[in-house]
């Protein structure tokens, strides 16, 4: 037989649900209730929580040993397209039937006023790691997940992956500095035959000059730290970066059999590096 609620058993409830932000499982205990009867005592009084509560609660019966998954591995741990052929499969099976299930229009896309987040502002809009504790931690957990993976990949797909995010930057670059477009209006002038960025495994040197096999670099006097202007002693981290980066350049060209002459903004903008080019190509090649 049914035991009836009381109006003490039910004030209860009320303020575990609402108040305390307890479950139906977690109220059901202190009730002595079971949990079929709890939620629908709850649903007929109204009772609900607030969207922190319903976070909190979903994170904490579902974490540690509530989670379905803890201590097991999951089956796709460490599959890609490229090492699994049944994830490879999957995933052009899903991209067919996306494509063919919009073209039919069974399959309404996701823009403008579909968006579920049209006319409405991200909870993150405005905040950074330097207003935001929350975002500073995130980024910084990320930052050491991503080096950590990257340590733990073999030196080939490293080097891929270079190639792959140079390509793409290529791509993406639109805008060419104003050095570079002095430099190009020159080798013009002296009838010169060169490639504008050219890529070159994993770097995209500003010109090439196939019959020399010669590359033309622009470097900015700050960025990359020019001895006559700034004390390479007490460049900062970004300086630093980039002059490691110009060797470690330089060495892949040379190992490739192509020369690399390398021009200063100082020396462009005052136009004594024309007379440089002069020398080396003012006879067009």
């Amino acid at each position: 037989m049914r035991k009836r609620w009381t109006d003490e058993e039910t004030n209860l409830l009320r303020k575990l649900y609402e108040e305390d932000g307890l479950g139906w499982h977690e109220a059901a205990g202190v009730l002595g209730r079971s949990v079929v009867g709890v939620h629908v005592h709850c649903k007929r009084n109204g009772f609900h929580h607030t969207e922190e509560q319903q976070r909190s609660l979903r994170s904490r019966i579902h974490s540690g040993e509530n989670n379905g998954m803890w201590g097991k591995t999951g089956p796709n741990l460490g599959l890609t397209k490229e090492n699994s052929e049944r994830i490879s499969k999957a995933a052009k099976t899903n991209s067919v039937t996306k494509l063919r299930l919009y073209a039919s229009g069974e399959l309404k896309g996701s823009g403008g006023s579909k968006n579920g987040m049209w006319g409405r502002a991200g909870w993150r809009r405005g905040q950074t790691k330097s207003n935001n504790e929350m975002v500073r931690q995130a980024a910084s957990k990320c930052s050491v997940t991503k080096k950590l993976l990257w340590k733990g990949l073999p030196e080939d797909e490293k080097e891929r992956r270079r190639i792959l995010w140079a390509s793409q930057a290529r791509k993406c670059k639109k805008k060419r500095t104003s050095i570079e477009l002095i430099v190009d209006s020159w080798l013009k002038e002296f009838g010169v035959e060169f490639q504008a960025q050219v890529q070159m495994g994993r770097w995209i040197p500003d010109f090439y000059i196939p019959s020399l096999s010669v590359v033309v670099e622009c470097d900015g006097d700050y960025w990359h730290c020019n001895p006559i202007r700034y004390d390479c002693c007490l460049a900062n981290n970004v300086q630093k970066k980039n002059m490691d980066r110009d060797k470690r350049k330089e060495a892949f060209l040379n190992n490739m059999g192509i020369r690399m002459v390398r021009l200063w903004e100082m020396d462009i903008r005052s136009g004594s590096a024309k007379n440089i080019l002069m020398e080396k190509f003012g006879n067009g090649v």
